[in-house]
């Protein structure tokens, strides 16, 4: 998901552009997935193999932070997507 974020934004290396909303880039990487037809199924058939909605939404928040090297901030209740209940805005490292 993280390289699909990547491509689609013209991402090209671990570094966000420059204005890039850093505390919310979970939730955007959330509504790329729900809004694109092939990221949702792909999404949807990977809940269904491990069974585990969480631990997948953990690991794809994971990602994102280790990708691009960022920092917990605070929890964020009000997310954009349907397909999170809430999630960790990051702030950039340093």
């Amino acid at each position: 998901m993280v390289n699909e974020f990547n491509r689609r934004n013209g991402i090209t290396s671990a570094t966000l552009p420059v204005g890039f909303h850093v505390a919310t880039i979970t939730d955007t990487v959330f509504l790329m997935i729900q809004n694109d037809r092939r990221l949702m199924s792909a999404y949807l058939h990977t809940v269904a193999q491990l069974g585990d909605l969480r631990f997948l939404n953990n690991q794809i928040a994971r990602a994102i932070k280790q990708h691009f090297g960022l920092i917990s901030a605070r929890r964020n209740s009000n997310p954009n997507s349907n397909l999170i209940q809430s999630y960790t805005e990051f702030r950039l490292a340093g």
